[in-house]
């Protein structure tokens, strides 16, 4: 994946990743943490032999025999990795042989179990889903997904106006609204759609004047009410205070306060 898109969904995927699971994914996340994404590992020792061979019928293949004097419980596992690896390498398919030297006999696993084979992955694919399974999103980080769904009838521009138009419909403004826009200029890469965008773009100041839109303010009136609701809670100013701070009426203040009980 080319880094600008890979940058993208990195810094966006802790807010995409719940939605994700429970809309695309078919199952809901209990508790999730997350893991190391380079997946190095150096193999304890190298594989004792190897053959490329060719059988009498004519089927070509790797041929890994390991001699082993321990019963080792972890071979199934050292196995499985020798395996994918050489497959990844050779490109043709590997038989693997343990060939077992020790005297008592021998406990170790040989079979993976249903859970641990891997028989070949989910593949979902972004462009089949419908837009308005991104667009109904409160998430701005999923909203500016829908330039990579089906957009249907919808002609392109006015997807990009949409998705524009809900950025400002959940309160998204200033800063955080350039850089979903920057954003969504990147991933509309994919599609082939940075004209288009740039066209919808030009046309925002008389459009959709985020500075001067209805929505836009009720997004910004919102999110001082809620600042106004912390300070409230934390006791540190008045409300007199609070009101000059945030450029909100005293009257909200009061209202704010009397609904937390202060």
């Amino acid at each position: 994946m080319p880094n600008e898109y890979d940058k993208v969904l990195r810094e966006n995927f802790d807010s995409l990743f719940l939605s994700l699971c429970e809309k695309h994914l078919g199952f809901k996340v209990k508790a999730a943490q997350h893991l190391k994404l380079k997946l190095l590992r150096t193999l304890e020792r190298e594989p004792d032999f190897l053959m490329r061979v060719k059988s009498e019928t004519g089927s070509e293949f790797i041929l890994h025999l390991e001699f082993q004097l321990k019963d080792d419980h972890r071979m199934l596992d050292r196995m499985r990795t020798y395996h994918a690896l050489l497959s990844e390498l050779h490109r043709v398919p590997v038989k693997q042989f343990v060939i077992y030297l020790g005297r008592p006999l021998p406990q170790m696993r040989t079979t993976l179990t249903e859970d641990e084979t891997m028989t070949g992955f989910h593949l979902l694919d972004i462009h089949r889903l419908n837009i308005h399974a991104f667009l109904t999103s409160q998430t701005p980080e999923e909203i500016i997904m829908a330039v990579l769904a089906d957009f249907g009838n919808e002609k392109p521009k006015a997807v990009l106006q949409l998705i524009v138009r809900r950025l400002i419909e959940v309160g998204i403004y200033g800063l955080e609204f350039e850089k979903m826009i920057q954003q969504l200029g990147i991933l509309s890469r994919i599609p082939n759609l940075v004209s288009k965008l740039e066209e919808v773009k030009k046309e925002m100041p008389t459009g959709i004047n985020i500075r001067e839109d209805e929505l836009y303010l009720r997004g910004k009136e919102q999110q001082a009410r809620e600042s106004a609701a912390r300070m409230l809670k934390a006791g540190a100013m008045s409300r007199e205070q609070i009101a000059t701070y945030l450029n909100l009426p005293l009257s909200d203040v009061e209202y704010l306060a009397e609904d937390l009980g202060d």
